[in-house]
């Protein structure tokens, strides 16, 4: 940018990105330090040696710039702050998608300078990818909860399927989410660092689940998680992703009481066929 004044011209640059950054480290490390000073009444100077960036919590960043570890409540709010900006990043993207997705939009609505989403994610893909990453790590934490190895084959799929029925209703965003990277071809998702820990987290419960029915002599043996998988996925989201043109174009409503209980045992009904022997 060419500015003009005083009888001269003069240009200006934006700072680089390495700025941005080291900036909201500090930003971070005086929020981190009055903590500390407010819990501990101590009158130590602020020493500005900052956390790597990207550290989650529990890690370099729960350390004080003196080495100790943070009091909780510092670790505590850089883990909802972190959580906070991937809450507003999720709806972003789900509501406009990648490219039409704003950085100022997600920090407004958290209510933060835009240097904290640069120290916590680094630039819009990082961020991108970072929800991505949490959003399937939420719907297999949810289904962690059902203890499915202690549970008969045929309850624990049935409890796999209702909780993924349940999950995509819920979270709907999830699927515009899912949708949009199925419109990019998926070009991103295969950058996140954890794909092949997703992808074990979703099919290896259902595998084990399978291998147990076999055993026991209640489920066939040529059905596989893929299988399982795509019949639960496809009955759960289905119904969330086309609600409107269905309620538009047919005046059905497939989020209603009436079909949701309706559809529910359907897939409960189409998963047992599925597994259980003839």
């Amino acid at each position: 940018m060419v500015c003009k004044g005083h009888g001269f011209f003069c240009l200006w640059r934006p700072p680089p990105l390495r700025m941005l950054r080291w900036q909201a480290l500090v930003d971070d490390s005086l929020q981190r330090e009055m903590v500390v000073n407010a819990q501990h009444n101590s009158d130590k100077a602020y020493g500005m040696v900052p956390a790597t960036p990207q550290a989650a919590p529990g890690h370099a960043s729960d350390l004080s710039d003196t080495g100790r570890p943070l009091p909780n409540a510092a670790v505590d709010s850089a883990a909802d702050m972190r959580r906070a900006l991937l809450e507003a990043g999720r709806t972003e993207f789900a509501n406009y998608g990648f490219d039409g997705a704003r950085l100022e939009r997600i920090v407004a609505k958290v209510g933060c300078a835009k240097r904290m989403l640069y120290y916590y994610f680094g630039n819009k893909k990082d961020v991108y990818l970072a929800v991505i990453a949490q959003c399937y790590s939420d719907i297999r934490a949810s289904e962690e909860q059902l203890n499915l190895d202690a549970l008969p084959p045929l309850q624990a799929l049935h409890a796999l399927a209702q909780k993924s029925f349940e999950y995509h209703e819920q979270n709907q965003e999830f699927t515009r989410l899912v949708l949009q990277e199925n419109f990019q071809g998926a070009q991103l998702l295969g950058q996140v660092s954890n794909t092949e820990l997703l992808r074990k987290a979703a099919l290896e419960p259902v595998e084990r689940i399978l291998q147990r029915g076999v055993a026991q002599g209640v489920f066939r043996a040529d059905v596989t998680a893929v299988d399982v998988h795509y019949l639960i996925s496809a009955l759960s989201s289905f119904r969330v992703d086309h609600a409107a043109t269905w309620n538009s174009l047919l005046q059905v409503d497939l989020l209603g009481d009436t079909l949701r209980t309706r559809h529910l045992h359907l897939l409960l009904d189409q998963l047992s066929r599925l597994v259980r022997q003839p």
